[in-house]
């Protein structure tokens, strides 16, 4: 049983009446431990609004038998109790929510997925998307995709977290807040450090804090070590693609620009607002270095196709290799270790 408590010389006075709060028609015991006041909850629901406090009716009754001076005391202390209980019970909210950890969640993004697992919270793992391969494996129920949300089905497996990113479409969220489901939106993190923020924001939802903690902290080591490694190297230019038809680049102000910032190289896409750039402009760039990500099965075609060109640097020195969409493209602090690993690699071949 959860008891909270706060230390208060005012408070204590009221403990000495011996009185009941009941909230919600629920038992709220007053009490004393320690010289600090205690609220010992009877039931967690629903307990937003105050509908009745049984020590008012006790005091009143009590009234016929005091003093003119004892029953002004005992109104100024009634109401000061009213006011004092808007606050605790902000505080029983908060710690209620607290001892109630996340046991079923559904995660409707892939690198969320992941985050669970590295976490250490796939067994509270209900449902998942149709593109996470790991949990799929694992004979997790598949709701869908992150787009194309399935609401009866994730409603049948009864969650108490779904964890999404913003493209789920809004009226899919709405529809299942209105259904009573917790839903919480998370941003695409836009650099390492968000990524690993949003690992432990993760956490903290699910009551896997000091697991993620550790991973977070493993993963910072790693990077640290990696960037140390290329801080004195020569700045090259380097492109870095993520599709084909028409042909995609990783652009600034992205996770996955850290890669080349944190290896001191020069993006060719730096100043451009939008992905899609023509290969001649690629050409015209003549990027040192090429890394192409393997997302969507095309990266061989599109290495061979740059290494056919005569005069592109990266393809004279033999400098065009292929990265891992899985590690790269998927944002999770040990992800990104590994990803940024290779790419570091390559660059001191």
């Amino acid at each position: 049983m959860k008891f909270f408590r706060f230390k208060n010389d005012f408070f204590d006075a009221i403990l000495k009446s011996g009185y009941q709060i009941f909230i919600n028609q629920k038992q709220y015991e007053i009490m004393q431990v320690s010289s600090r006041l205690s609220f010992r909850r009877g039931t967690r629901r629903n307990p937003f609004e105050i509908t009745d406090f049984s020590f008012v009716e006790m005091t009143r009754k009590r009234d016929a038998t005091l003093s003119p001076e004892e029953r002004l005391r005992n109104l100024y202390l009634r109401k000061a109790v009213i006011f004092s209980v808007s606050f605790l019970l902000l505080v029983i909210i908060q710690f209620s929510a607290v001892a109630q950890p996340v046991k079923r969640i559904v995660s409707l993004a892939p690198s969320i997925t992941e985050n669970l697992y590295l976490i250490g919270a796939k067994n509270k793992l209900v449902g998942c998307t149709s593109y996470c391969t790991q949990a799929v494996n694992d004979g997790v129920q598949q709701i869908g995709s992150t787009i194309d949300v399935n609401i009866e089905k994730i409603l049948s497996l009864k969650p108490d977290l779904v964890l999404t990113m913003l493209m789920t479409k809004p009226q899919d969220v709405e529809a299942m807040r209105q259904l009573g489901i917790r839903v919480e939106i998370l941003a695409t993190p836009k650099n390492f450090d968000e990524i690993c923020e949003q690992t432990l924001q993760i956490a903290r939802l699910t009551g896997n804090e000091k697991t993620a903690e550790q991973v977070v902290n493993s993963a910072r080591q790693q990077v640290e070590n990696l960037k140390k490694q290329m801080k004195n190297k020569p700045r090259r230019k380097v492109f870095f693609q993520l599709g084909a038809n028409p042909v995609f680049t990783v652009l600034p102000n992205t996770f996955m620009n850290d890669f080349l910032l944190f290896s001191n190289t020069e993006n060719i896409a730096n100043g451009m607002k939008t992905g899609i750039i023509a290969r001649e402009s690629v050409l015209s760039k003549n990027p040192d270095v090429i890394f192409i990500a393997t997302m969507g099965g095309f990266g061989e075609a599109e290495k061979k196709v740059w290494e056919s060109y005569k005069g592109l640097k990266a393809a004279e020195t033999k400098n065009v290799f292929l990265i891992s969409s899985e590690t790269s493209c998927s944002p999770t602090p040990e992800n990104f270790a590994k990803a940024f690993a290779d790419v570091v690699n390559h660059l001191n071949r």
